[in-house]
């Protein structure tokens, strides 16, 4: 990427350093533009991987690592934190050395041996320090992410055991409400029977009583006034009021039950609503973790000083040639 600064420092050719100083040269992958000169900036670049074992929150996870250090020629006390995370590939640390190059002065410091191999020792502790999963967390539930899990894919995972969670208690719910449920059912069914009967029995005594008045009436046109067929229609009449009194009453005890097991019912689906909000993954709440490494779970595999080629330009202008 192009870079507006323009070097201050004269360059010059390869620097001799220490045999103990390990270099690698990052290889050109970009066209050199016309009238420029490869010039290569130093960077210390360390990388390895870090396995982290967590038996608490059951992870067992390795992760590859890689940092560079620029090395500004009037550098003191280099530190990693001044560092930028890369993942630097067999490419990047594989390339030889363009022969027409310059190079930037390297910092006094790593022209040391001990300064190199401070930053050596140092980076083990600063990756110590600095890396860590951020994971999430559902205390409820008792789950936590997986690394490089977005909240997005985690809150998709719970949906699953939210729901069957959300089951159990919807089921434990229905039966503690079965029994009345079931108890109303077989009152209802109850009163329908008798309801069915008392109606087939109003139906018949009105038809004894359409009888028994229709006799005592012809019996008064063709001149018998019978005191008994007066007397039975009567009792007839009277039956006919008993037993529609008594169909009202089983007739509003059905309605009366019918309305308790509505309600019932209504107040069973509406904890079964409230149950569901519950269980909503949208909404959980959901906690940080940071999972750090021990010291021993940092393994470094590479450090040294490596060679980035840029193209410095006429103008001024800077440009990164290995990316």
């Amino acid at each position: 990427q192009p870079l507006t600064a323009t070097s201050t420092t004269t360059p010059q050719i390869r620097p001799q350093l220490p045999p103990e100083i390990r270099q690698y040269f990052a290889p050109q992958k970009l066209v050199l533009p016309k009238d420029a000169r490869v010039i290569y900036h130093p960077h210390i670049v360390a990388g390895g991987a870090v396995q982290i074992v967590n038996s608490r929150y059951n992870i067992a996870e390795s992760q590859t690592i890689g940092h560079l250090l620029p090395l500004p020629e009037d550098a003191i006390g280099l530190r990693w934190d001044d560092s930028k995370p890369a993942s630097p590939d067999s490419d990047l640390l594989g390339g030889a050395p363009i022969d027409s190059a310059s190079y930037l002065p390297v910092p006094a410091e790593i022209n040391r041996v001990t300064g190199y191999s401070r930053l050596d020792k140092d980076y083990e502790s600063f990756v110590y320090r600095d890396f860590s999963f951020s994971l999430l967390q559902s205390k409820e539930y008792k789950q936590i992410s997986r690394p490089g899990e977005s909240e997005r894919d985690f809150r998709i995972r719970l949906t699953q055991i939210m729901h069957e969670r959300r089951d159990l208690e919807i089921d434990r719910l229905r039966r503690r409400y079965a029994s009345k449920i079931d108890s109303l059912e077989k009152q209802i069914r109850t009163a329908e029977r008798q309801l069915d009967k008392e109606a087939t029995d109003l139906q018949q005594q009105k038809m004894n009583t359409a009888l028994s008045i229709g006799s005592t009436v012809l019996g008064m046109l063709f001149g018998s006034r019978s005191s008994t067929r007066i007397a039975t229609a009567a009792k007839t009449a009277s039956r006919i009021s008993k037993e529609r009194r008594d169909f009202d009453r089983t007739e509003d005890k059905l309605a009366d039950l019918q309305d308790k097991l509505r309600d019932l019912e209504s107040e069973l689906q509406n904890e079964i609503d409230q149950l569901t909000l519950r269980f909503d993954p949208a909404s959980e709440p959901l906690e940080t973790v940071d999972i750090r490494p021990k010291k021993s779970d940092v393994l470094q595999r590479y450090f040294g000083l490596l060679w980035l080629p840029f193209a410095h330009l006429p103008t001024g202008e800077i440009q990164a040639l290995y990316e």
